[in-house]
């Protein structure tokens, strides 16, 4: 749960992040039950539980924003790929590529240990702890600027 610049200015809060042998994964995190529908390109999802329905905004491209913020920090030779992981019980009917559960996620990223990870990832992971936000206003500021960005 980080807190950095965003690409396109002001400030964007990611979920998770992940040092691999093979480069950097952004990981937004939605804990979702019911059935969700949705596609890869639609600007909203809908969940459905029973007779209700919610729309919440596609959480590939709020991830693309975040792996986008993620390249502006980090040399272009390191890999940067998003993951949108759903930890409820929701189910898909088509899950869009991009979209995984948490069991399917751990197989995704089981990697050889023994690789380990090279020098030009750990110089990205510290050029990204260097970038993250952490003073007490932060949060605030992300906060207040989605508020603007809804009204």
């Amino acid at each position: 749960d980080v807190i950095i610049p965003a690409g396109r200015g002001g400030l964007t809060q990611i979920d998770h992040l992940i040092k691999l042998p093979v480069g950097i994964a952004v990981i937004e995190t939605k804990n979702y039950s019911g059935r969700i529908f949705g596609k890869e390109r639609e600007a909203t999802w809908t969940q459905v539980i029973g007779r209700q329905k919610n729309k919440f905004q596609n959480p590939l491209r709020q991830n693309y924003l975040h792996v986008e913020a993620i390249k502006k920090l980090v040399p272009e030779s390191v890999d940067v790929f998003g993951q949108v992981l759903f930890v409820g019980d929701a189910k898909f009917k088509e899950m869009p590529e991009g979209v995984s559960s948490l069991r399917e996620l751990t197989k995704h990223l089981n990697l050889p240990i023994e690789r380990g990870i090279p020098q030009h990832i750990h110089d990205a992971w510290d050029a990204i702890e260097d970038a993250v936000q952490d003073d007490p206003g932060a949060r605030e500021r992300h906060l207040l600027a989605i508020k603007m960005e809804q009204a």
